[in-house]
């Protein structure tokens, strides 16, 4: 019995082992850097024109690898994969200019998306009309953060024109899409679908403005991310998520670059005047006043303690707001303090991190006991997934719950047999 118990107990051990001995093996490192050989970073510096993602390989057999980046807002800025064997080491360099032409693709891939599946939605009746209003409006969000992004950037004024309509346009399909539900009387609905496609139509045009009027890019850096928000970097190997990293872009980071056209000082000429300066009567010295600093009591002192005449002035001086509050008056004469603590909240769009493979918007399910026609489809939104969590890194084998998982079924089971035997 005991024999059997360990037994079983080894094997156990050892698929785990293997299990996580296969991870390692494919990608034991990578990382974020600002340089082709430098450490790891997470936290860039403003105006940075470069990242590179670095990563090492080992015993590698037609193993696909791929890096995919998001921004804060759930776009995908950055996507590539290659299939190794053998071990090495890659280096892959990811431009600003790249991303900034990136977002444009998105919009462009996205939107054309969404005008499809509302054609979709519109051959369709009843509920099935509904879900592909509003799966077209959450994938409106996304294409909406896309285009804020595009905003951020240093272009010229008629594009960003083009980009902000774009995004008004945007919010109205999002609102539509967002405002039906199964109450909405379905020609009222169809009429919202109607109104979707033609904003989200209009959107798409002006972005591609944009796009003309913008230029290449060429040397645009990273966006400053805002403050308590992150960008994700994510590992996948042969179409699994292995590793996620969060990397930022701050003004106090690594890598920082200057901006390429400075603000020019402009220098006033002193103005030239013939006529002589008027001769301004010295003022008559006045007894030094002691003055008394702002929130600070003033010490009384008996005459006796200095030494010399007694002063016949009256010292000057300076009133410190009260405890209650400062008047009109006080806040005018003295400055704004903010008190410790005070927190600072900036409201910003929920962040949609993506982490599933880059879908289309039309996926269509089967609808179970439905009769198979060439009407309507179904419009499925495209999955979240959650980041992997540390425990399923490379090289940390299973998770710990798994470990616990399967030696709790090997104990209930030889228990089962114990008892099987003795009674």
């Amino acid at each position: 019995m005991r024999r059997l118990f360990l037994g079983i107990m080894a094997l156990a051990l050892a698929l785990i082992s293997a299990r996580g001995a296969v991870a390692d093996q494919r990608v034991p490192e990578w990382h974020l850097s600002d340089a082709p050989d430098g450490g790891a970073v997470t936290e860039f510096g403003s105006g940075i024109r470069s990242i590179f993602v670095v990563f090492r390989y080992q015993d590698a057999a037609a193993t696909k690898i791929r890096i995919v980046l998001h921004d804060t807002g759930g776009v995908t800025i950055f996507d590539r994969a290659n299939e190794y064997t053998g071990s090495g080491q890659e280096v892959w360099e990811v431009t600003g200019q790249m991303v900034y032409q990136t977002y444009f693709d998105q919009v462009a891939t996205r939107g054309e998306d969404a005008l499809q599946a509302l054609d979709s939605a519109l051959a369709a009746t009843g509920p099935m009309l509904l879900v592909q209003a509003q799966a077209v409006a959450a994938e409106g969000m996304v294409i909406r953060s896309a285009l804020s992004a595009l905003g951020r950037y240093p272009v010229d004024l008629a594009t960003k024109e083009a980009l902000d309509e774009a995004v008004a346009r945007v919010d109205a399909v999002v609102q539509a899409g967002m405002s039906l539900n199964f109450d909405t009387p379905e020609d009222e609905m169809r009429a919202t679908v109607q109104q979707m496609k033609a904003d989200l139509t209009a959107a798409l045009q002006l972005a591609e403005e944009g796009r003309t009027t913008g230029g290449d890019g060429a040397g645009f850096g990273f966006l400053d991310m805002p403050e308590g928000q992150v960008n994700i970097a994510q590992l996948w190997v042969d179409d699994n998520i292995t590793d996620s990293i969060e990397w930022t872009v701050t003004p106090s980071g690594v890598g920082a670059v200057a901006s390429p056209t400075p603000p020019t000082a402009t220098t006033t000429p002193a103005p030239t005047s013939t006529t002589p300066p008027t001769a301004v009567p010295s003022p008559t010295p006045r007894p030094a006043t002691p003055t008394v600093a702002p929130g600070r009591p003033t010490a009384t002192r008996p005459p006796a303690a200095y030494p010399g005449p007694t002063a016949t002035t009256v010292p000057t001086v300076v009133a410190s707001p009260t405890v209650t509050g400062p008047t009109p008056t006080q806040a005018e004469a003295s400055p704004t303090v903010q008190e410790p603590g005070a927190l600072e909240v900036t409201e910003t769009p929920p962040s949609v991190i993506e982490t599933a493979p880059p879908a289309t918007l039309t996926e269509v399910v089967a609808t179970p006991g439905a009769t198979a026609t060439a009407g309507p489809t179904r419009l499925v939104p495209r999955p979240r997934v959650t980041p992997t969590p540390a425990s399923a890194a490379p090289g940390s084998g299973l998770p710990l719950g798994t470990v616990g998982a399967v030696a709790a079924a090997v104990l209930l089971g030889l228990v089962a047999l114990w008892f099987r035997r003795h009674l």
